[in-house]
């Protein structure tokens, strides 16, 4: 199944970082350093893409991308919204 047009087809922010299985360290902290140097670079800002799109575009389980999302949300990198999705807390 292909996803919706868009979502995979244009580039997007989070184009750097590979999850290597053979890595000692989990795949989410995997995930959570790639999408921590996206935000320290400047390259991931505003609207986190979806869970669901995470997943898709870096090879890893929904509950891996949600894991590492919860990750970042804890260090005050990223805020939630209810119905909205996650956003790059802004660095004063």
């Amino acid at each position: 199944m292909r996803p919706p047009s868009g979502l995979l087809d244009e580039p997007w922010p989070m184009l750097g970082g590979v999850i290597d299985p053979d890595d000692g360290m989990p795949p989410y902290e995997q995930l959570a350093v790639i999408l921590r140097d996206e935000i320290s670079q400047g390259t991931l800002t505003g609207k986190v893409p979806s869970i669901h799109t995470i997943s898709q575009h870096h090879h890893v389980s929904h509950h891996v991308a949600a894991r590492a999302l919860a990750i970042l949300k804890g260090e005050g990198l990223l805020v939630s919204v209810p119905g909205q999705g996650h956003f790059v807390r802004e660095q004063h």
